[in-house]
């Protein structure tokens, strides 16, 4: 009978022993699939991060061109006004100049007159 009870106790604990493995190993797989999963989300919000930046960087590069490209056009702009500047005051050179020759055309034709009447007389 205490053999029974040996033979009954060793197989009792025995069940004990498999249904605790089969538990902790249930418990275990449990814990690798959340953890599994809780990493894909991760990777996924990185995946998502990373076309982000990528996406930024290329918005960077076409705010660079187009700073370039009206830093070129601000270049251009200011030597045109150069010459704009220069064409005015060349104008205003040559007006002066215009001014001056009518003047002096007025005097010579004064003077011509003046002349043709002296040799009139």
């Amino acid at each position: 009978k205490q053999r029974e009870e040996k033979v009954m106790k060793q197989q009792h604990s025995q069940q004990l022993d498999t249904e605790y493995t089969e538990y902790t190993e249930f418990y275990e797989q449990d814990e690798r699939d959340l953890m599994i999963e809780k990493l894909q989300d991760e990777i996924e919000l990185l995946i998502e991060e990373n076309e982000s930046l990528i996406e930024d960087r290329y918005k960077f590069e076409d705010l660079k061109e187009r700073f370039h490209s009206l830093e070129v056009e601000k270049k251009d702009l200011s030597l045109r006004m150069q010459a704009m500047q220069i064409l005015v005051e060349n104008s205003r050179s040559y007006q002066n100049d215009c001014r001056q020759l009518m003047n002096e055309n007025k005097t010579l034709k004064f003077e011509i007159n003046r002349l043709r009447r002296q040799l009139l007389i």
